[in-house]
């Protein structure tokens, strides 16, 4: 299982407990050269992340392996999509001067269930039989988007989230199901931005406050951190080939590569209801 590097905090204020707003540049090369020698050598980013992509065009990272994310394309016309993610993949090379990249992932699934999604497809097909991607894939946000896709495309790498919280990859199905068909799952989220490791609740989330208590009190009462705890949660998880990890500066990569060798430890089920918003972010600006 390798730690992949995520990036959107590089440059935006993303993350609900996020307390330093965007990442400074000289901050931003201090995690890169930590993360190069401490081995975490993969990178996800995406075309949507652009302040962080400015960020990343100005540090050396040739020698990371990068994952990247497109842009939508539902409102392009039918038969002009091939040639935008041409265009648009050719801007990823140039803007991370790089030859090639480890992964490319559609980022809005919506786009695959589109008028143009085989399009997108087979654009994808043929950036990797060019050898300028390695892996193809998509980022989903429930299962059943996952078994949806199953029925029309076949890709080398799903990403979803999955944290203490949201455990619906494997209690629907999603890991035993790739790992049969040699899929790669990528996890993000694992600290459901923020919200698992801060004690200092957004009063919007007051609804769940008794969940969240019993989350804090179970780690007082066995003397664990909240990011030993997440960690542990998902790095013991059989059949997860990579971890996605957003930090905010050094220190914090640091912290999160000092547990990533414990023992695994016995945690509650605090799962929640796959139909609650708590576990879909893009709704908590409804909240």
């Amino acid at each position: 299982m390798r730690l992949v590097l995520g990036t959107v905090q590089f440059g935006n204020d993303y993350g609900i407990s996020n307390k330093s707003g965007k990442l400074e540049t000289f901050e931003v090369k201090k995690i890169i050269d930590y993360a190069r020698k401490r081995k975490i050598l993969t990178i996800d980013t995406a075309m949507s992340y652009e302040n962080a992509n400015k960020e990343l065009s100005n540090i050396d990272i040739k020698d990371f392996s990068i994952i990247s994310k497109l842009l939508s394309y539902i409102n392009i016309e039918k038969n002009f999509v091939k040639s935008k993610i041409m265009s648009d993949f050719e801007k990823i090379l140039q803007q991370f001067n790089v030859d090639k990249l480890y992964g490319l992932l559609v980022h809005n699934v919506r786009d695959l269930d589109s008028h143009n999604g085989q399009e997108i497809y087979q654009a994808l097909l043929e950036l990797k039989k060019k050898n300028l991607i390695e892996h193809i894939g998509v980022s989903i946000y429930e299962p059943k988007e996952y078994f949806n896709l199953l029925k029309n495309f076949d890709f080398d790498i799903i990403q979803a989230p999955f944290n203490i919280f949201d455990r619906r990859i494997v209690s629907e199905g999603v890991i035993e199901s790739a790992s049969k068909l040699n899929i790669n799952i990528h996890v993000r989220s694992i600290f459901l931005q923020g919200l698992l490791i801060d004690r200092n609740l957004p009063k919007k989330f007051n609804p769940w406050s008794n969940k969240f208590n019993s989350w804090f009190d179970w780690l007082d009462q066995n003397n664990l951190s909240p990011v030993e705890a997440c960690l542990n949660f998902v790095l013991h998880q059989p059949s997860i080939d990579s971890v996605l990890v957003g930090v905010q500066s050094k220190s914090q990569i640091s912290e999160i590569l000092s547990f990533i060798h414990k023992t695994k430890f016995d945690i509650p089920n605090f799962e929640i209801n796959s139909s609650d918003v708590l576990i879909n972010p893009s709704m908590w600006n409804n909240l």
